[in-house]
């Protein structure tokens, strides 16, 4: 999807936001003052806020609505599971499946982006280790292991190349395949967590309150390998911080066994090697989004790099 369709999306889905008010007098006193887009092909929605009581989430793509249902169940049955304990999710508190839209409770508190910005190395370390705890509970109910296909993870990573034209970005980016595609023959031969994900588990998208944790951002929602969570928030995490990376990971080993040890995984070397393919797969998976900052650009750049100099010999 280029610029101009998505902005072309945008037009009509504040058409239809406003015919919707008309409709449901729950959404009457919104305002639809803020829009988000993403020129991929998997979201554009609309975000707004009022009074601190709720976020608007709208999905347009016909893939996003038709599943919209399928994530409301999803989300209710994590709410129930963490709504008792110190790790909590933002209750979804109505959606119009037809038309692709959820009303989230508004969370007041301080994304993890932020905190980690001003932590000290002992500090950052309980916020990776609290990350990694939220993960674990929101998880638990819906968690099993499975094989990781690496074949089929490879067919859409190879993909992701296509998005870009730039020459010197493509021929790292296709490059980056290569190192993935090598390290997809050291993964462990033992089964991962699979389970109900958050799907876009970035630091801005937990927040802390004055007694718990909560996961927002929700719309995502959906079954799927809990590393690819897990890739997403040590990327995000390390970007934030703008630390040194350690080549074995493309990210802070510390930080990362701190993360795993909240979500009590299993830090075998078998384990290591399969995070360690999701780590390199978000982070080709990045390199390739067109919809990056300046300031993320060279970032991926840079991890990118470090797994072609380890890896890609």
């Amino acid at each position: 999807m280029d610029i101009e369709t998505a902005a072309l999306q945008l037009v009509k889905a504040e058409k239809r936001f406003e015919a919707l008010k008309s409709e449901h007098s729950e959404l009457r006193h919104l305002n639809l003052t803020e829009m988000y887009q993403s020129v991929e092909d998997r979201a554009v929605f609309a975000g707004d806020w009022y009074d601190n009581k709720v976020i608007v989430k709208l999905l347009f793509t016909k893939q996003q609505k038709a599943k919209t249902t399928e994530i409301y169940e999803m989300q209710s049955r994590a709410f129930k599971a963490l709504k008792t304990k110190r790790n909590r999710i933002a209750e979804t508190l109505f959606h119009l499946p037809n038309e692709g839209l959820f009303v989230f409770e508004y969370i007041d508190g301080t994304g993890f982006d932020e905190l980690l910005k001003n932590a000290s190395r002992q500090g950052a370390e309980k916020l990776y280790n609290r990350a990694g705890y939220w993960l674990r509970d929101f998880t638990e109910p819906t968690k099993t292991k499975n094989r990781v296909f690496r074949k089929i993870l490879l067919q859409r990573a190879r993909k992701y190349p296509q998005r870009i034209s730039e020459p010197k970005t493509l021929q790292l980016a296709q490059q980056m395949f290569l190192c993935l595609r090598k390290l997809s023959h050291s993964i462990g031969a033992s089964d991962v967590d699979r389970a109900v994900a958050h799907m876009d588990l970035y630091p801005r998208n937990l927040m802390q309150t004055d007694d718990a944790v909560y996961g927002i951002d929700l719309q995502n929602t959906n079954e799927m390998f809990v590393f690819d969570d897990i890739a997403r928030f040590m990327m995000g995490a390390s970007w934030m911080q703008e630390r040194d990376h350690p080549l074995t990971y493309g990210v802070d080993e510390a930080f990362l066994s701190a993360f795993l040890s909240g979500y009590g995984a299993d830090q075998s070397e078998d384990m290591m090697h399969s995070l360690r393919f999701f780590i390199a797969k978000a982070v080709l998976d990045h390199l390739c989004t067109r919809n990056q900052t300046l300031k993320q650009i060279p970032y991926y750049t840079q991890m990118a790099q470090q797994f072609i100099r380890v890896y890609g010999t």
